[in-house]
């Protein structure tokens, strides 16, 4: 008698199985944490915005306005943290640091209207990293440089240059 109260358990188990409703069930989404491919992704919004800032229109040189060399990941966390919570004019104009393996990585992000004494007015949403890294057997020089640069611009103080939106 007890083998088939073994095998009717068995039958049971198998019908809920069998009873289950998969189209109800969700499956949890993988999070996307790829902030690189974030940020890339407002690296090409920024470049082919209408207001894209190809050309330093006081130097009239194009030189290095849009840079993108992958930097590591938690830079570019921090880096898309500070781009999605920038708010026109209330940017605090602050320079960042994250020190990862013995390179130090410095990133601005910069939105608003700017009053230079030389120039006109103008409005700038502007990200950029720098990293210096120490190098060489004694550890006695700096690499420096850009590892990524993008901007939107324009002097007409009207203009929508917010290139997370397009």
């Amino acid at each position: 008698m007890m083998w088939w109260n073994i095998i009717k358990n068995i039958k049971q188990s198998s019908r809920q199985l069998v009873n289950l409703d998969w189209d109800d069930e969700t499956v949890p989404e993988e999070e996307e944490s790829n902030c690189l491919k974030k940020l890339k992704e407002y690296y090409d919004k920024a470049k082919s915005h209408p207001y894209a800032r190809k050309v330093d229109e006081f130097s009239r040189s194009s030189k290095g306005h849009f840079n993108f060399i992958p930097i590591p990941e938690e830079v570019a966390c921090a880096v898309i943290k500070e781009i999605e919570s920038a708010k026109k004019n209330k940017t605090k104009l602050r320079r960042n640091t994250m020190n990862i393996d013995g390179v130090e990585y410095f990133y601005t992000v910069k939105y608003g209207v700017f009053e230079p004494q030389s120039r006109p007015r103008y409005q700038i949403f502007r990200v950029e990293v720098l990293y210096f890294a120490k190098g060489g057997p004694d550890d006695d020089y700096y690499e420096e440089g850009r590892k990524l640069r993008f901007a939107t611009y324009s002097q007409d103080l009207d203009a929508d240059i917010d290139f997370r939106k397009t």
